[in-house]
């Protein structure tokens, strides 16, 4: 085995990096973004995001050249008053933006959004064209 002196520095500087990476009271998450959830049903698609404590106010819904941007900016109280003080505060601001590239065989005109507990809900509807059509066998 070769003798690296850089390495046990290297080691030494990642517990200190571990150490000391809790001290400003945040948990990391793991995620870049907000967590998705995609289904597709006969008549359209479900985008199901996870947004808890976003307001209906706080999103943002734009629809482009075959592009759904969805962005979401919340801001999370940290003011203290006389007859409220903050003591701890381990929630932040909120923000992230998704982008998904759609098919052709969705209807921009009938896209729906709402919040409902803690997730975003995006319904996004079929073009007629595109939904499945039953066609009736007759027997002669």
């Amino acid at each position: 085995m070769i003798y690296n002196p850089v390495y046990r520095m290297e080691t030494l500087r990642k517990i200190a990096d571990r150490l000391f990476s809790g001290w400003d009271a945040r948990q990391e998450t793991g995620y870049d973004t907000a967590p998705v959830n995609i289904y597709e049903g006969a008549d359209g698609y479900l985008i199901q995001i996870a947004a808890p404590g976003v307001k209906a106010g706080d999103v943002s819904v734009n629809f482009s050249d075959d592009i759904l941007t969805v962005a979401v900016k919340r801001t999370v109280e940290t003011e203290s008053s006389e007859d409220k003080k903050l003591l701890r505060s381990e929630r932040g601001n909120y923000d992230f933006t998704r982008s998904f590239s759609l098919t052709n065989d969705v209807d921009p005109e009938k896209i729906d959004a709402k919040v409902l507990n803690g997730f975003l809900l995006l319904h996004l509807t079929k073009t007629p064209q595109s939904k499945p059509k039953k066609i009736d066998v007759k027997v002669n």
